[in-house]
């Protein structure tokens, strides 16, 4: 059963829904400057209609799962904080190119491939130990990241993870690293160095293709 609490200012600014008989609810945003919009769901939150005007911040109420949204729904928000209660974030993000920073949750265990790839505008990122796998092509594209936090936790960084993040400089890969995917760091011409985990068990191919700017590595061992 799905539900949701909307107060009365934010119907009057323009937020309003409709329901269909498989449980889906659409949002449609029909008025402009909407500053600030807080959504209650007890399921999955699914975005289809396009925020495209002056929101700056969006705050997401917990016990979510933020599965998907058109391209582009989140065009000018420029702040990001996803609650703790949040264990899954779909593609929502992809291509908000003024996303400057967004707060991840310690609930947070899954991430959909493309989640915040062709973010160019973002800066940093600290990726919470509760995800135990980066999927794939996550950072894609995200050319104006340079910082990135990986938490002691996680496992798995899949393929082209960071593909093209050419302001990246460097990276530290906590010990509960054991395994690269192939281009993970692709093009990430701006990084100068790199710090592997002593367990790393697994380096595919071409994982530091084009990082023109690193001079030397260690491997592990146990690679």
């Amino acid at each position: 059963i799905l539900s949701i609490t909307l107060s009365p200012a934010l119907l009057e600014r323009g937020l309003f829904f409709t329901s269909s008989n498989d449980g889906i609810i659409n949002f449609l945003f029909t008025r402009r400057h909407l500053p600030l919009f807080s959504i209650s769901l007890n399921a999955c939150l699914i975005i289809l209609s396009s925020v495209e005007w002056k929101v700056k911040k969006a705050a997401l109420a917990p016990g979510l799962r933020i599965c998907s949204s058109i391209v582009g729904a989140f065009a000018t928000v420029s702040s990001v904080t996803i609650p703790e209660g949040v264990t899954y974030i779909g593609y929502v993000f992809k291509g908000s190119k003024n996303l400057t920073e967004i707060h991840l949750p310690n609930t947070l265990t899954g991430l959909d491939t493309w989640a915040f790839s062709e973010c160019t505008g973002l800066k940093e990122i600290t990726i919470p130990g509760s995800l135990k796998t980066i999927p794939q092509y996550v950072f894609h594209g995200c050319t104006g990241l340079k910082s990135v936090t990986i938490s002691e936790g996680v496992t798995t960084i899949e393929k082209s993870v960071f593909w093209d993040c050419s302001s990246l400089e460097s990276i530290t890969l906590p010990d509960s690293v054991v395994s690269l995917g192939e281009d993970v760091f692709w093009n990430c011409s701006s990084m100068t160095s790199v710090t592997l985990s002593n367990n790393l068990k697994e380096i595919e191919e071409m994982t530091f293709q084009g990082c023109s700017s690193l001079t030397s590595i260690t491997i592990p061992d146990g690679v």
